[in-house]
């Protein structure tokens, strides 16, 4: 990356965090820093730096907007089974005997799964990684949408027709929603 980009990146943090990080490197008291160091080597040490914590930043707020996002859409969908279980019902049946409308679905599902498996591939064991499963099981299930129809539409009738899996779906997403919530607004 050219200094000139990471030096435009590095006005974007606060001129605070800069200051004090200017200051370490003229103090020598930063760890990496050999005391024999030409000024270049600090000023590019210092931008990594720098570089590194704005995009630790990024990551932070693309994570806790993801787990609001699909914190509120698990909790409505969950009570969405939980209140109009037959009308889902009739949705899914109808979606499951259409091939074209299944294979529209996977190639939605295949474009956001990569968006988001591209974007939030984050594996710490916190709500982030519940995003990332999420993530990539969207991703699987549309490529498995794609590959094998035949498969997932027979699933779906099988859940579509069985209230007591319909219902487990349900609380698993209240849960997970709950979860998601939770760790976005209490954490």
């Amino acid at each position: 990356m050219p200094i000139i980009l990471k030096w435009n990146l590095a006005k974007q943090c606060s001129k605070f965090k800069t200051r004090n990080l200017f200051k370490a490197i003229k103090s020598r008291s930063m760890p990496g820093l050999k005391p024999n160091t030409s000024s270049k080597y600090k000023k590019q040490h210092a931008n990594d730096i720098i570089i590194s914590q704005f995009m630790e930043e990024v990551n932070m707020t693309a994570s806790l907007l993801l787990t609001k996002i699909f914190g509120f859409y698990f909790f409505i969908m969950a009570f969405v089974i939980f209140v109009r279980p037959i009308e889902l019902q009739e949705v899914y049946k109808d979606v499951m005997q259409h091939r074209g409308t299944m294979f529209i679905f996977s190639a939605l599902g295949l474009l956001l799964g990569l968006f988001l498996v591209l974007i939030h591939n984050i594996w710490t064991f916190d709500a982030r990684l519940a995003i990332t499963i999420i993530s990539w099981w969207i991703l699987i299930k549309s490529i498995l949408g794609l590959f094998f129809p035949k498969s997932l539409m027979q699933i779906g009738r099988t859940v579509s027709t069985r209230n007591s899996i319909l219902f487990s779906i349900g609380a698993i997403q209240l849960f997970l929603g709950l979860f998601l919530l939770y760790s976005a607004y209490w954490i």
